[in-house]
């Protein structure tokens, strides 16, 4: 294994795990929004 083969890697990786939390933090934003309009749509 060459030392610049690692260091591909582990951008590689870097990069998934990024991206990774960017589309887990998009999901977390749509459902905080689609709860708030919900919430007030449908109070009971």
């Amino acid at each position: 294994m060459n030392m610049d083969h690692i260091m591909q890697a582990l951008e590689m990786m870097g990069q998934g795990m990024l991206g990774i939390f960017v589309v887990l933090g998009i999901i977390a934003l749509l459902v905080m929004l689609l709860q708030k309009f919900d919430n007030r749509n449908h109070k009971s």
